[in-house]
C-alpha cells in the first residue's frame, strides 16, 4: 500500500459539518501535505531539499566502489539459479506492498538481521519539522539505526528532536538506512519522494552527531546516509547529504544522488549485483552511523594541572577572552582553562580566526607559548570553543 492509500495519512481537505448550521462545506481539518499532492515535491525544493540529478553530488565513487566490493562469503552458492527464481516468482506474484514487504525484501536483506537495530513502518513523529511543520510526518517501510542506549544520554537527549524518530521509546535512533517500496501498481515517481523525504531526514540526523559539540557545523561534502526504492524489479540506491547554506542565516541543503540501478529480475548476475550492492550499502550506513556515535560518546578527558597553572588558571577564567578556534594542531599552542581551573584545549597559533590578543594578558600568552607539543581536551568545549 501506498502513502496515503493505507497509511493513515491525510493529505486533502475533509468534509465537516459546523456546529448550529444546516449545511455541510469544505473546512481544512488538516492542512498536511503528503507525497500524493502534487506540490510535495515543489515544496521540498522551495525548502532546500533537492531532488536527484538538479544538485551536488556527494563521494559518488567512492560510494560505489563500496557497493560494488565482494561480499564476504560465497554469495553465489548461497543464491542458487532455483532460489533466484523463486525471488522472480515472489515479485511478480506480490499483490500488495504488504507482499512486497514479508516475500521480496527480506531475500534481498538477508539473513544477518542481528547485526542491525531495525524498525520497520514506524511514523517518525518526535522528528522536528524538515520544512514548515505543513508535511505528514515520515513513515519508511524500514530503517536502519542504532540502539538507544548506545548512544549517550546526554547527547540523545539534547539532540532528541533530530536524532529520535518516535515518541515509542526502544526503537532506533539515528537513522540513516532507510528502504521504500512500492505496490505492484504504485508510482514509482510517488516512492522516489518519500525516500527523498527519509533521506533527508537522515542526512540532518548524520550531520548533527557528526557536528555534536562544535561551534562551526562542518560540512564535508560526503554522504553518511541512504535510501533505497525497491519499485516491481527494480532496485535504485540513492545517497543524501547536507551542504552548507548558500546565504547568510539560510537554510543548509539537502542533496539525493542516485548511485546505482539494479534490475533483479533480468538474470541471475543481475540479481546477485543488486543483492550484494544492497547488502554493502546496509553495511556502509552501518559504518558510519557507528563511528559517529564512537565519537561522540567518546570522553575529553582533563588533564591534571601542573602546579603553576592554578594562578594562570584563575588569571584566564577571569579574562573577558572569547576564542574561537579552529586549529588544534601544531607545535606550539594557546591553552584555554575551564573555571575549575583545568586545562581545557590548545590549539596551534597559525592560521587562527577571530582571536583579539590584545585582550590576552601578555605575560599569560608568553607563559602558554611555552608549552610546546601538548594539546589537552576538557569532557565537552564551552561555547566559544
Amino acid at each position: 500500500m501506498d502513502v496515503g492509500q493505507g497509511r493513515g495519512i491525510n493529505s486533502g481537505l475533509q468534509s465537516v459539518t459546523e456546529p448550529g448550521t444546516e449545511t455541510t462545506k469544505k473546512t481544512p481539518r488538516s492542512q498536511k501535505t503528503g507525497p500524493f499532492n502534487v506540490d510535495f515535491s515543489l515544496h521540498l525544493a522551495d525548502h532546500h531539499i533537492y531532488s536527484p540529478g538538479t544538485t551536488q553530488k556527494p563521494n559518488v565513487k567512492e560510494i560505489r566502489e563500496a557497493l560494488a566490493a565482494p561480499r564476504p562469503g560465497d554469495l553465489l552458492s548461497q543464491i542458487t539459479e532455483d532460489a533466484f527464481e523463486a525471488f522472480s516468482a515472489s515479485v511478480w506474484g506480490a499483490k500488495s506492498e504488504g507482499d512486497v514487504l514479508a516475500n521480496v525484501v527480506p531475500t534481498l536483506l538477508g539473513q544477518n538481521a542481528a547485526n542491525f537495530d531495525t524498525a520497520r513502518n514506524l511514523v517518525f513523529a518526535k522528528i522536528r519539522p524538515l520544512t514548515d511543520g505543513s508535511l505528514v510526518a515520515p513513515k519508511p517501510d524500514l530503517y536502519d539505526g542504532v540502539n538507544p542506549i548506545t548512544l549517550a544520554k546526554a547527547i540523545r537527549e539534547e539532540l532528541a528532536d533530530v536524532v529520535v524518530p518516535s515518541k515509542v521509546g526502544g526503537n532506533p535512533v539515528v537513522p540513516n538506512f532507510l528502504l521504500e517500496t512500492t505496490s505492484p501498481d504504485g508510482k514509482f515517481t510517488v516512492t522516489r519522494l518519500r525516500a527523498r523525504y527519509d533521506g533527508a531526514i537522515g542526512a540532518r540526523a548524520m550531520h548533527a552527531l557528526q557536528n555534536y559539540g562544535k561551534q562551526t557545523p562542518v560540512y564535508d561534502g560526503k554522504a553518511y546516509t541512504f535510501s533505497a526504492v525497491l519499485s516491481s524489479d527494480v532496485l535504485y540506491v540513492f545517497a543524501h547529504h547536507m551542504t552548507a547554506p548558500t546565504t547568510a542565516g539560510g537554510e543548509p541543503e539537502y542533496h539525493m544522488t542516485q548511485v546505482d540501478v539494479f534490475p533483479l529480475t533480468r538474470n541471475r548476475e543481475s540479481f546477485l549485483e543488486g543483492v550484494a550492492a544492497l547488502r554493502n550499502c546496509r553495511d556502509l550506513a552501518k559504518k558510519w552511523r557507528d563511528e559517529f556515535v564512537q565519537a561522540a560518546n567518546a570522553p575529553r578527558l582533563p588533564v591534571e594541572v601542573p602546579p603553576a597553572e592554578p594562578a594562570a588558571a584563575a588569571a584566564y577564567a577571569n579574562s573577558p577572552l572569547s576564542l574561537h578556534i579552529d586549529n588544534a594542531a601544531g607545535p606550539s599552542g594557546i591553552v584555554g582553562l575551564n573555571g575549575d581551573g583545568g586545562l581545557s584545549i590548545s590549539s596551534n597559533l597559525q592560521d587562527i580566526d577571530g582571536i583579539e590578543w590584545q585582550q590576552l594578558d601578555p605575560n599569560l600568552l608568553q607563559h602558554y607559548l611555552q608549552m610546546d607539543n601538548s594539546q589537552y581536551y576538557f569532557p565537552r568545549p564551552p561555547d566559544g570553543f
